[in-house]
């Protein structure tokens, strides 16, 4: 599978484990899908165009609640003033396996709800409290992760069992943008690159 059948693909997934409409082509590898919530209106995916047609897309859609997710290296990417960029994330793809479940640390309990397109998994403590969350959203072949977190536990409450790791970032795949509509006591912030730069989901 190509990089632009995987975004297709993993633009599919999401939509699915967000429960948006399917995206909808734009033509020569583009996609948007129409989240509809307050900030995120809708979101482009895009294939790896050059810099200076990115741009020249990013120009021509930006408006509030306008999100991109691009294939583009962050740091050739030069996007009009009104877009912020966000931390860089990457498009990783493995095939499914057929495994059994991980065994879980003990007092831990696992909650899985299946739904038509997704599927939810809740991991809670023995004393009932979130210690994990995950959505799969389902298209097709393709099973899409989102939406994955655990949750640190107050001082009264620490989880055994639970390990919080970093490992280094691979090689840039993709990258993502939105466009700034904060109101104006927050402008400033969003015309330039938070911490660590890239661009936004």
């Amino acid at each position: 599978m190509n990089l632009e059948d995987l975004l297709a693909a993993w633009g599919r997934g999401w939509a699915a484990s967000r429960a948006t409409p399917a995206p909808e082509p734009l033509g020569e590898g583009a996609w948007r899908i129409k989240v509809g919530l307050p900030g995120h209106r809708r979101r482009d995916l895009l294939p790896a165009w050059s810099p200076a047609r990115l741009g020249a897309w990013a120009d021509g859609v930006a408006g509030p609640g306008a999100w991109i997710k691009a294939l583009a290296d962050p740091a050739t990417l030069a996007l009009p003033a009104a877009w912020v960029k966000q931390p860089t994330e990457y498009l990783m793809s493995t095939p499914l396996q057929a495994t059994a479940p991980p065994a879980l640390a003990p007092g831990y309990r696992a909650v899985l709800t299946a739904g038509a397109a997704a599927l939810e998994c809740h991991v809670l403590a023995a004393n009932g409290q979130l210690a994990a969350q995950a959505r799969v959203g389902l298209a097709g072949p393709h099973a899409v992760f989102d939406q994955v977190a655990t949750q640190k536990p107050t001082a009264a409450a620490a989880w055994p069992g639970m390990r919080w790791r970093c490992w280094p970032a691979p090689p840039s795949t993709a990258a993502h943008a939105r466009a700034c509509s904060s109101p104006p006591r927050t402008a400033a912030r969003c015309t330039r690159p938070r911490a660590g730069g890239s661009i936004r989901r």
